[in-house]
């Protein structure tokens, strides 16, 4: 045998030792977290957008013609076990069809990430690195990260003197300014997303089914009702079924302010009124110019409380 030949056949003895280990041990990874070990943590689930009928439709043909192109990604935790970070939707419907008896082959990799908040903010970022993100997910995860980094930074003491409530450690750039930036988009964008966020993950706290419907774009709430639910306070025993509970809710609302606002308005208004007649009166009976620029400045608050 030729020297050539010796080095080629060492060669392909080196090259195939090398495929059987990488194989041996991605078998013994994939062993350790066996497909029905596979944890899914709802928390989790809850920052993957999910799909609408069509989309989910169109995966399933995809998977069934092409199999899984994608590796699912886990994280491992000492106490939970191998829990799925990417591949929600995948996973889903592997499940739907080995469920009937067909066999779905797939790949697994295990991310090294720290500690649960790590995760929560690599998903976010891959979650955003998606093109196929409607409108609202892009808003709502925008929202989660900027929540979740102001957070971080915390709340400094002069927060109310400051008129905003998103300062960063440096106090050279608010977190929205350097969230917006990262966007392309407007400090104000990134402030009314927190809203938006903020409200849909508390209509996910009372039902988790309506908060899926909201991020898959089959509600008929609109995203100025979702910020009005995430600038107030919710009552704890306060249940929402459907959309229909959330617009009775928020319209109710709405009106019981606009008749405390307009109660308040006729009390100041009645109470200036009485006010005003009474400097006429003085001015009537005792004939005092020098009373006239303080009835006309009466006339002015009374003429502004009508209008409001």
């Amino acid at each position: 045998m030729s020297k050539i030949n010796k080095l080629r056949e060492k060669a392909n003895r080196v090259n195939s030792n090398t495929e059987q280990k990488t194989s041996e041990t991605f078998l013994n990874v994939f062993g350790q977290h066996d497909r029905k070990d596979i944890k899914i943590d709802p928390a989790l689930q809850s920052f993957i957008p999910p799909l609408n009928e069509e989309e989910k439709s169109l995966l399933e043909e995809s998977i069934r013609k092409e199999g899984i192109r994608e590796d699912l990604l886990l994280w491992y935790e000492e106490k939970k076990g191998y829990i799925l970070i990417d591949g929600h939707n995948r996973f889903e419907i592997i499940k739907k069809i080995e469920a009937k008896g067909e066999k779905v082959n797939y790949g697994v990799k295990v991310l090294d990430l720290p500690n649960f908040e790590s995760v929560k903010d690599w998903m976010l970022i891959n979650q955003l690195g998606r093109r196929n993100l409607t409108n609202e997910q892009r808003s709502y995860l925008r929202g989660l990260k900027y929540e979740r980094a102001r957070n971080k930074v915390g709340r400094p003491k002069d927060l109310d003197k400051l008129g905003q409530n998103d300062p960063n450690n440096s106090g050279k750039e608010r977190v929205s300014e350097v969230i917006a930036k990262e966007f392309n988009v407007g400090e104000k964008t990134i402030r009314r997303d927190a809203d938006f966020a903020r409200g849909i993950e508390k209509i996910g706290l009372i039902n988790l089914e309506l908060k899926r419907e909201i991020l898959k774009g089959s509600s008929k709430l609109r995203k100025s009702i979702l910020q009005d639910i995430g600038k107030i306070d919710l009552p704890p025993s306060l249940t929402f079924d459907d959309s229909n509970d959330v617009i009775k809710f928020i319209t109710e609302r709405k009106t019981k302010n606009s008749e405390a606002d307009k109660k308040n308005g006729e009390s100041i208004f009645s109470k200036d009124k009485k006010a005003v007649i009474i400097a006429l009166q003085s001015l009537t009976e005792k004939n005092k110019a020098k009373d006239f620029n303080k009835i006309i400045k009466m006339i002015e608050i009374l003429r502004d409380s009508t209008k409001n």
